[in-house]
Formats: C-alpha cells, structure tokens, sequence
C-alpha cells in the first residue's frame, strides 16, 4: 500500500508555503521539520481539509480529487484534541460513528471495538472536558479509527504526555502500521526513530530529505563529539564555527556539549549518533539552500 505524493505544491495569496512535493509513503512514515516548514499544511491536504494548488494525491487508484471516497479510508487526528468539550465520551462515539459508518449494526461494533481497544469503560460517562491529557488522546484515537481507515494521519500524538502513555501509544501506533499507512509528525526525535522506518524532513515548504530513518543517523556516523567543558570554554565554542548539536547541564560548574565535526576535537570523545544528531545535520547542510 502506497500513497503517492506527486508534484504537491500550496500557495496562500501567491506566498508559497509548500513547493513540488513529492513522496510514496508506506508503512510508518514520519514527517518532521522546524516550525513553519510546512508541515501541518501537509497534514491537512493528505487529510482533504485543504486543496493544493498544484500536483495531485492517490491511493491504491484512488484520486484526491474524489473526496467523499478518500474521506472513507482515512483517518486524521490533528494535535489540538479539544472536541466538543461538554459532551460524554459516549455520546462522542456514537455522534463520530454516526458521521462516519452507514449502518447501524456496523456502528455498534465499531464503538464496541474501539472501547475494547483503547480500554475506554472507565471514561464512556465522563465529559471530555473533565479527561487528562492522555485520555484525550485515547479518545481522539479510538475516534480516528472508528471506521478502520487504511490511512491514519496523527500531527503529535505524543505532545504533552507522561512516559508511560507515550510508550503506550507509541507501541499502539507500531503495532498498526503493520496492515495500515502511518503518518505522524513529532518535535521528540525519539519518537521518530522508534516508529518509523522511512522519514521526510521539510524546511521552508521543501523536502530536503526522504528515505530511511538508519540512513539518516548513518549519514553521521563518527562525527559525533561529547565534550565536557566550563562556561568560559563553552563561550568560546559557540563563537567557534561548530556546528553544536545540543548542551546539557553536567553539574553545577560543567555542561556536556555535543558537536558534529569532521575532524575530532580537542578532549572530545567519539559518541553513537542518533536520529537527532543526523536530522539536525541535514537541516543545518542541506537547508542552507532552503
């Protein structure tokens, strides 16, 4: 299952905000970029809430220009999960089900599925304005999937969540992008790398990279430093022409700077990158031309 992406391009009042777009997307794939790169508009056109100006979408046959079918196979759960506030998590099964399921058989085993699922027995009373964050997101999950979409589109499933309900729904959104297409935009680089094997990094309403998540952490592999250095020589770095991936406190008079370098630097230690490191180099070498 492929969903192609060819020539895709958005201009509000002729200013650009994505330009020849093209992806085949399968899978999990992740969509990750700086604020303002694009994203999002992204999001909404794969989800039929906005047209582009340009290009066009398909699926297994299916054109973007036929809306009411691709609104059948697609399920699309934005960032922002404030519903409607003041109705009971059951009368928002039954309201979404009603939306989006002919039948009525074939509504009731889509909600009883989805409680079952997402383990929502304990919430089907309660207004959704009354949930923690992490209820919310079940919910809005379980609404998302109510009507067994083959594409699942979700912009930061994970943001605002403890530990424990980020692995959780981490794992949840792994286990179906087995038989379903996954698309998920995340700022936790962790999430990225853990979901999803292929990735798209957008800056400036352009792709500057797209393909395997291990190619990007590949790409750079041994020029991924650690030094551990005082505020004063910490100064000097940042006024150095390094390229400073991140700096974290080490303790009270030392911080831990990681740099990415050809060449090792002095008193540096030779760390294993991650996607982070990569994802930051490629915004940093390739986005220069952005």
């Amino acid at each position: 299952m492929i969903l192609k992406v060819e020539n895709v391009t958005k201009r509000i009042r002729w200013k650009p905000i994505l330009e020849d777009i093209n992806l085949d997307i399968s899978g999990a794939y992740g969509l990750v970029g700086p604020n303002g790169a694009g994203k999002t508009t992204l999001l909404r056109i794969l989800s039929t809430l906005m047209a582009p100006s340009k290009g066009q979408i398909s699926f297994e046959g299916l054109k973007w220009s036929d809306t009411n079918k691709v609104r059948k196979i697609i399920g699309y759960m934005p960032q922002e999960t404030n519903l409607y506030p003041n109705l009971r998590v059951s009368e928002l099964l039954e309201h979404f089900s009603k939306l989006k399921i002919v039948g009525k058989p074939e509504r009731k085993n889509a909600v009883e599925r989805v409680i079952e699922e997402f383990n929502l027995h304990s919430l089907l009373n309660k207004q959704f304005k009354h949930l923690s964050v992490g209820m919310k997101k079940r919910v809005s999950m379980s609404l998302t999937l109510l009507h067994d979409p083959k594409i699942v589109i979700v912009d930061e499933p994970t943001a605002g969540l403890d530990i424990v309900e980020r692995m959780r729904f981490l794992y949840f959104l792994k286990g179906i992008s087995q038989d379903k297409v996954i698309i998920i935009t995340s700022h936790i680089a962790d999430d990225i790398q853990f979901l999803c094997n292929r990735v798209g990094i957008i800056k400036n309403g352009r792709i500057l990279y797209d393909g395997t998540v291990e190619d990007v952490v590949n790409a750079v592999e041994g020029k991924v430093w650690e030094i551990i250095a005082d505020y004063q020589q910490l100064k000097t770095i940042l006024l150095s022409n390094k390229d400073v991936l991140n700096i974290n406190r080490f303790n009270e008079h030392l911080v831990k700077v990681r740099l990415l370098v050809n060449e090792p630097p002095q008193y540096g230690q030779s760390v294993k990158p991650s996607f982070s490191d990569g994802y930051m180099a490629i915004l940093k070498e390739r986005g220069r031309t952005t």
